[in-house]
Order: C-alpha cells, then structure tokens, then sequence
C-alpha cells in the first residue's frame, strides 16, 4: 500500500510520464493476485479493477504498445478470476474471453517472445476453468488439449525449464481433478500420473521452493496416490519448511503434510506460524481439523467440520470446486482407501 501511495503522488507530480502510471498499475495488480491467492476478494476486485483501467488507458494512449496490452491483458485475466471465484461465471466469461485474445494477439506478432505464448497457453487453462464451472464442458475440454498443447511444446523446446514443466503438469492436475469428479477415473488418473513424471523429470531439489510447494501440494492433496512415503517428498517437505517463513501458503501446506503424517503437534504449530503471516482467508486450519476427525479414536465431529469448509467454501470461492473437491478426495481416502 505504501508503495501504490508512492506511485501516486508521483502520478500528480509527474502526469506525462506513462512509466510512472505503469509501476503503479504493475503493483496494483500484483497486490490484486496476492489478494486472490488469499481470498481477500473484496480487497482484489478494488485493486485489480484500478490496475486494468490504467493499462487499458496506457494501451490506448500509446497506441498498443505490448508492454501495455500485456499487462491489460494480465489484470483483466486477474481479474477474470476474481469473478469467477465468486462465481459470476458471466462477466469472468466476458474477460477471460478478452484476456485470452489479447494474448493470442501478442502470442502471434511476436512469436519469438516465449513469454507471450506461456501466458496464452496459461490463459486458456484459465478460460478452460471458467467454462468447465459454469459454460460448457466440451469446450473446456477442448481449450484444456490446447492449453497442454502450447505449455508441452514450450517445455520440450526449452530443453525442460522448470517453470514450463511446473505449469504445464498444474495444468495437468486441473483436468485430472475435473475428470475424477466428473466420474471418469481411468482418465483423470492418466493426467495425474503425467504430472507426476513431468515434476519427477525436474531437478526439485535444485528449483525454486515454489516449484517444490506444488509438487508437495499435489501429493498431499492427492493422498491415495500413496507419494507421501517418499524420501524425496520428505526432503522436499523439509527444505520447504526451512525456506517457507513468508508464506502462510506454504506453511499451511506443510501443516496439511504433518496432520497426514499424524504428527498433529507441528501441524498446530505450523497453522500458528502461518496465521501470524495471513493476508486474507484459508481452508487449511479446517482441513487439519477434519483429517484429524477421521483419525481411528478421533475426537470431534466431522460432518460439523465437513459442513463448516462447505459454507467456507461459499463464502470465500464459490466459483471455484477445489477445496469441495479436496474434501471429497480425502473422505475417500479415509472410508474407502482408495480415490
């Protein structure tokens, strides 16, 4: 906030300067993104709508330049998603139909720039979602193979860059959740196992923790896949602990993985650290809560905890199946052993 306060009275001091008005719209929709990644909704709609109309307006201005359409087109995918997290599927329609253009406009005059296909093949994963929630499956479906297609094609050309993988296997694990919730579990367990080989082929233990956290997130949010036991889950899970003081998320991960592990005491102690770094909202204390309730000679009620993440649910992302989904997937896990 200081910052965009900064930015601001430069803005006053300074109108003609068009780079001015872009880092403040650059650090709107950063804090927009870390908002949604929160579930701060309210506080991201705000900020991301600020950030779109100043790139809309420097992009006008300035007679398309891609520096500035890139970033319209990032701020109206941000904010694509906030609608659909709160599940107005019509306007995240409108914008992420916007947004994907844009990046297909940027993709196609300058094919050499790597960076605008990435974020065109990220962007129809997002546009995928948006359809698969509340438009039309088949066409989701559909933008999904076209999503992997250009991410595959970026991996393999690149000669494996760890950021084209990590994206392209979450892409990978979008379709697979979508598929076993849909029923089809045979299919849903080939896009699963494909993450699997593709974060395998990376060097985890020498990416970034961001990298790592998704690889730990998936296994543990995909518990009857049975990769927790892994020497190289466990050592990721502890490299990730001694790099994860500024992120609740991380920390909210590893407190997932040690309720898992049974080792309930640093699950606690790890939902403490991380509440002293929260920005907005996270499911992972009720979580923790129900895998705790599921235990042989538990305490406690699940279905009271079962019924508090489903209205946490709709009140933080109703858009968006993920955390029901994870719910489902671990009541599974415990009932049946198997997803």
């Amino acid at each position: 906030q200081e910052a965009i306060q900064a930015y601001r009275r430069l803005e006053i001091a300074l109108p003609d300067v068009p780079s001015i008005r872009q880092e403040t719209a650059l650090t709107l929709a950063d804090i927009g993104q870390l908002y949604l990644e929160y579930y701060n909704l309210e506080s991201a709609r705000d900020v991301l709508i600020e950030a779109q109309e100043l790139y809309r307006g420097l992009a006008q201005q300035n007679e398309g330049a891609p520096s500035y359409v890139e970033g319209y087109a990032v701020s109206t995918e941000a904010l694509a998603r906030y609608y659909y997290l709160v599940g107005d599927f019509p306007s995240a329609f409108d914008l992420i139909k916007e947004a994907v253009g844009l990046f297909r406009q940027l993709s196609e005059a300058s094919p050499e720039i790597i960076q605008h296909q990435f974020r065109y093949g990220l962007s129809l994963a997002m546009q995928a979602a948006i359809e698969q929630a509340g438009g039309d499956a088949d066409v989701g479906t559909e933008l999904i193979r076209q999503s992997i297609g250009i991410l595959n094609g970026l991996f393999e050309v690149s000669d494996g860059i760890p950021a084209y993988g990590n994206s392209l296997a979450q892409v990978h694990v979008q379709q697979g959740d979508y598929l076993f919730h849909q029923g089809a579990v045979e299919a849903a367990a080939t896009h699963w196992k494909r993450a699997m080989e593709i974060w395998q082929s990376l060097d985890l233990q020498a990416s970034s923790v961001d990298i790592q956290e998704r690889y730990l997130q998936f296994v543990v949010e995909h518990p009857s896949l049975k990769l927790g036991d892994s020497d190289e889950a466990n050592s990721l899970a502890v490299k990730i602990e001694l790099e994860a003081d500024k992120s609740a998320s991380f920390l909210g991960t590893l407190a997932l993985w040690s309720e898992f592990n049974g080792d309930s005491e640093k699950a606690d102690a790890l939902l403490s650290q991380a509440e002293t770094l929260q920005l907005g909202y996270t499911v992972s204390p009720l979580l923790v809560q129900y895998i705790r309730t599921l235990q042989k000679d538990a305490e406690g009620d699940p279905v009271e905890l079962k019924r508090a993440i489903t209205l946490w649910h709709q009140d933080h992302c109703r858009g968006n199946s993920q955390v029901t989904w994870l719910l489902q997937r671990i009541e599974q896990h415990y009932n049946k052993g198997t997803e």
